[in-house]
């Protein structure tokens, strides 16, 4: 896979949605915004995985950075927002491959069969019952490999129901996971199981030649 450099590059939109160069990343990057540290990890796991087909629960930089992401993937991203008096201008832009819908994620997800996702980031919200709902209808529809993101699990005053809510939807699931501690934590899960979507294609062509990247799974076997 050829390297493409989208240093500089910026595509404006009139509804206002821009979809954001690497140095623009990297300004949010340094702000002291809540996602801000966790922006450029969200861009690299999406190009990383070689995602093309990405769900987004809440509006917000993870989306743009995801969007971003995608110019190189070729993928394809939904958003789900429930707020629409905030995001209703958004759901009329001209981006091809960006479906944004408008409604409570426990409503969408149980009315609609969607995936089979590389990657899913959920910063949507942020109670025990919602968000345990949420997981463990998506785990499920992530490729073996594939990644599902929770942002805010180490916040100051919703982390305990975050927590709660991530530990108890991965319990019947063979998932790997690890959180990252700052900017109100983000808890990073692999899902290690086939559904029957087989395994994310996410192989790299190194320096040296060759591929290697060949993933397996990274749960204990007692």
């Amino acid at each position: 896979m050829q390297t493409k450099d989208f240093r500089g590059l910026i595509e404006e939109n009139n509804d206002g949605v821009d979809i954001l160069n690497i140095n623009e990343l990297h300004d949010i990057f340094l702000s002291k915004k809540s996602m801000s540290k966790h922006v450029l990890t969200i861009y690299s796991m999406v190009i990383g995985l070689n995602a093309k087909n990405i769900l987004d629960i809440g509006y917000g930089y993870s989306t743009r950075a995801i969007l971003s992401a995608l110019r190189y993937t070729g993928g394809k991203l939904t958003t789900i927002d429930f707020d629409y008096s905030r995001w209703q201008d958004k759901i009329h832009h001209n981006i091809p491959n960006w479906k944004f819908i408008i409604g409570p994620s426990a409503q969408v997800l149980s009315m609609s069969c969607f995936g089979p996702y590389d990657f899913i980031m959920h910063d949507g919200a942020h109670d025990y019952e919602n968000v345990k709902n949420d997981l463990e209808i998506l785990i499920p529809r992530l490729k073996q490999f594939g990644i599902l993101c929770v942002h805010d699990t180490q916040f100051d005053t919703l982390g305990e129901q975050m927590r709660a809510a991530v530990i108890d939807a991965c319990k019947d699931f063979n998932v790997s996971s690890t959180t990252l501690p700052y900017c109100c934590g983000f808890t990073i899960i692999r899902n290690e199981q086939d559904f029957g979507y087989g395994k994310i294609k996410c192989s790299f062509e190194h320096e040296r030649g060759g591929y290697h990247d060949k993933p397996e799974s990274l749960i204990l076997k007692s």
